[in-house]
């Protein structure tokens, strides 16, 4: 943030993150467009670790805290609804099929981000377990 020589693309920046913040579903999560029309997908899996992740990159990097709000929602709602207690991955919000490696990939990602060790651990036992022919 302060690394950066131009305040014009900070400040781009937090508007863009402004805007992301306030399109969060009152359930936690994100859909995949604006509108939610224009895609046949909805809340799927990585994508709504992809925004986690990029809120948690910026409280890393600035070190502020104005989208923690945001963040414990949308975590609460990434395990909660697009994971299994297992570690397994659902696609999205309504289906846990079909299983993504995209989708463990960024959840291992996101929760060791997030300091959730364990839970990142579970999903990548499950990886192993359920994903990997070796």
């Amino acid at each position: 943030h302060d690394r950066h020589p131009r305040p014009e693309l900070r400040e781009r920046a937090e508007r863009i993150l402004d805007y992301v913040a306030s399109q969060q579903a009152d359930v936690g999560g994100w859909t995949y467009t604006d509108p939610p029309s224009a895609s046949h997908l909805s809340m799927d899996n990585h994508h709504n670790g992809f925004v986690l992740e990029s809120l948690l990159r910026h409280r890393e990097v600035t070190g502020a805290t104005r989208y923690d709000d945001t963040l414990e929602r949308g975590i609460e709602f990434y395990r909660r609804t697009l994971f299994e207690p297992s570690g397994a991955p659902n696609w999205d919000e309504e289906s846990a099929y079909p299983k993504d490696v995209h989708a463990a990939a960024e959840g291992i990602v996101l929760f060791s981000a997030a300091g959730d060790t364990a839970f990142a651990s579970r999903i990548i036992d499950w990886t192993l377990s359920e994903l990997y022919a070796g």
